[in-house]
């Protein structure tokens, strides 16, 4: 199945807490970023890709290859700026077969990467990571295999042992795509207490407690939050408030805000909307969700109608269909918006491009900016502050 980064002080400006939303009280400095690219290799992608970002223009640097490797579906920066992670999406990882591998690699100047070190991740298509805030823990989920699992960075940024681990078992509706349990993604609360993780295959978003001392994912779960049958949850991501969870479902091509309890762990559905038009009779999957910083609006994928919807969001999360843009090319999978929120970039898998887009954040509304990248096999694109 093919299938944030650095930080630095005043990224955002000054915070106004208004309910949920979050508002930006004053300008945010311009800087210059470098953003990497994961890629599905064996066509014309060798591996990731760099290219520089202007976050006041709206302008990209030259792109060329950070690092030569298989499969690096998706990225993570280490929260020293330090470092980048990434999942080797494969079925075999150095004759170990089932498994896939987690790379470390330290970054230099002018963009470039050099790998620090590499392990397995002991299940088939690893296809999402996500860094612990301490920096010392990388948390992955095997699409495959079925599972997640927690591993050690050390000291020198290279992964170290396995730490955690959840076999996930089970099936659903859907014969084609939900015979076995498929861990798409996975993501901790807030605060770094939970570890939340969508299971395309069961039709679930698992919650699980996390041990910081010892690294592990805890075997008694919160209940599980369980969608509806045949949806195939993919991505989610949690609101910046911290109570509500957006959830994509691929199948169902809808998404789902579900309210989370940060004390139990609970989740409950709150409102669900689909990512289509209504006259929409093709085939269609999503793939990514992203929420603005300010809390009010939220982004999602369409491959097949090959766009992103665009929905307001309540403090109390109820959704609202405001529009759905083109993304002017082929099956976007991840996009994400820059640091400051005021753009956003889609990486269309199947066109060899990422576009750009400019962000309202007063309307949440996406206006095309400029000519399309030119990137082999585009699937997560991640920012790091310019060493």
């Amino acid at each position: 199945m093919q299938h944030p980064s650095g930080s630095r002080s005043g990224l955002f400006a000054p915070l106004l807490v208004i309910g949920f939303f979050i508002a930006v009280t004053a300008p945010v400095p311009a800087e210059s970023w470098d953003a990497y690219i994961g890629t599905y290799t064996g066509g014309d992608s060798r591996g990731i890709y760099h290219f520089t970002w202007d976050d006041e223009s709206g302008e990209a640097g030259i792109v060329s290859l950070a690092a030569e490797c298989t499969n690096p579906s998706f990225l993570a920066v280490h929260p020293s700026g330090g470092a980048i992670y990434a999942v080797l999406e494969t079925a075999e990882w150095e004759g170990i077969a089932n498994s896939g591998g987690i790379m470390a690699l330290m970054r230099r100047e002018g963009g470039k990467l050099r790998t620090a070190g590499s392990r397995p991740t002991y299940g088939a298509a690893p296809c999402h990571l996500e860094i612990h805030p301490s920096g010392k823990f990388v948390f992955f989920a095997n699409y495959s295999g079925g599972s997640i699992a927690c591993m050690e960075i050390l000291d020198d940024h290279k992964p170290g042992a396995l730490t955690g681990f959840v076999q996930y078992t089970g099936s659903s509706i859907n014969r084609a795509r939900q015979q076995s349990p498929h861990a798409h993604s996975i993501h901790l609360s807030p605060d770094g207490s939970r570890v939340l993780s969508a299971d395309l295959g069961l039709d679930r978003v698992h919650v699980h407690g996390f041990d910081s001392t010892h690294g592990r994912i805890l075997d008694n779960p919160f209940p599980a939050a369980s969608l509806a049958p045949g949806a195939g949850p993919r991505h989610f991501a949690f609101h910046p408030a911290g109570k509500l969870v957006l959830v994509l479902n691929e199948l169902s091509s809808r998404l789902t805000c579900m309210h989370f309890d940060p004390v139990t762990g609970r989740m409950d559905q709150v409102d669900e909307e689909s990512t289509l038009p209504s006259d929409f009779a093709g085939s269609n999957s999503t793939a990514e969700v992203v929420i603005h910083p300010n809390g009010r609006f939220v982004y999602a994928s369409n491959r097949g109608h090959d766009s992103i919807a665009v929905f307001a969001i309540s403090s109390t999360g109820d959704l609202k269909l405001l529009n759905i843009v083109p993304t002017g090319g082929r099956t976007p999978r991840n996009f994400t918006l820059d640091p400051t929120g005021n753009w956003l970039l889609a990486a269309n898998q199947n066109s060899d491009s990422i576009t750009l887009f400019t962000v309202n954040p007063a309307s949440g509304s996406l206006t095309p900016h400029g000519d399309p990248l030119r990137v082999p096999t585009p699937v997560c694109i991640r920012f790091a502050p310019r060493l």
